[in-house]
């Protein structure tokens, strides 16, 4: 679900700042125009507002 949703905010002009576990996942959106950044942390210092789309609860705490 968060892919196509970050598809379209980056299709509607907006710049978004990515980071997943798995990097390949967000490979269509950085080739879209998307910015990876190494940490959840980087994804803070960069951005103004965080959206996150993560199967459950317990992903928030790995991260």
């Amino acid at each position: 679900m968060g892919n196509p949703i970050a598809s379209n905010l980056i299709g509607s002009g907006h710049q978004l700042f990515l980071n997943d576990i798995n990097k390949k996942s967000s490979e269509n959106l950085l080739e879209e125009g998307g910015t990876w950044c190494e940490s959840p942390k980087e994804v803070t210092g960069q951005s103004e507002v965080i959206f996150l789309s993560l199967p459950s609860h317990v992903e928030v705490s790995v991260a």
